[in-house]
């Protein structure tokens, strides 16, 4: 659908756009996935109405596709196509897309494939950076609540409040970093573990140095699909 844009408008006047594509080997085979997202419908709503809300962030959709073969040549035939796959962002847009930093993934104990990619944000004068993680399962099944990719939050990796602080003032400038690796886990889905480097508002006029005290771990609950404590959605 659509004139080939990476952005166009859909049903009730919501806005659709190409979020991300990712090319992956898991189980011995290669697949591709498009992310797309589409914003919160404008439908009946005045101009002034229409001011984006900072609550409000956009639905997740994919489209998978696997490489196969057809009379010897290689084919990229469609594996999945999911109309939700989450919610995220804010100001009824998507995290962006961090290009300084590279997406991590891993496989999991039961062949999944865990994935997270680098994302900002920007507010009130502050850029966060974080991780967006997302899981695939590539063992469809028939009994209708197949989902492909599940998205399970943003886990935070960093701020800046270079647009908003001032070192004369109260508001002192503080920059972190964070450092994502995947631990072994008990459960099906490694732990996520944020190493902080840099600094930190402390106080009014105050900062501090990071270090291995800020250190935070994430360990995925089974029972309740996601991960403790919860990640920022």
């Amino acid at each position: 659908k659509g004139d080939g844009s990476a952005s166009y408008t859909i049903d009730n006047n919501a806005l659709a756009s190409f979020w991300y594509g990712y090319r992956f080997d898991l189980g011995g085979k290669h697949y591709y996935t498009g992310f797309a997202n589409a914003g919160p419908e404008k439908y009946g709503k005045s101009e002034e109405e229409n001011t984006p809300d900072p609550a409000v962030g956009v639905s997740i959709s994919q489209a998978t596709y696997v490489l196969d073969s057809t009379d010897g040549k290689p084919t990229w035939t469609l594996f999945h196509a999911q109309r939700w796959v989450g919610d995220f962002g804010g100001n009824e847009k998507a995290d962006t897309l961090d290009q300084k930093r590279k997406p991590q993934s891993t496989e999991s104990k039961d062949g999944h494939l865990l994935l997270a990619l680098p994302t900002t944000r920007f507010a009130d004068g502050i850029t966060s950076s974080g991780f967006a993680v997302f899981t695939f399962d590539p063992n469809k099944n028939d009994l209708g609540d197949y989902k492909g990719w599940v998205y399970l939050g943003t886990v935070a990796s960093g701020e800046d409040n270079g647009a908003a602080c001032d070192d004369q003032g109260t508001m002192k400038c503080a920059s972190s970093t964070g450092t994502l690796s995947f631990e072994p886990g008990t459960g099906p889905l490694p732990s996520l573990r944020v190493a902080m480097s840099g600094t930190a508002i402390a106080g009014p006029g105050k900062v501090r140095p990071l270090g291995a005290g800020d250190m935070a771990t994430y360990t995925y609950d089974q029972a309740a699909g996601k991960y403790v404590p919860p990640l920022d959605r």
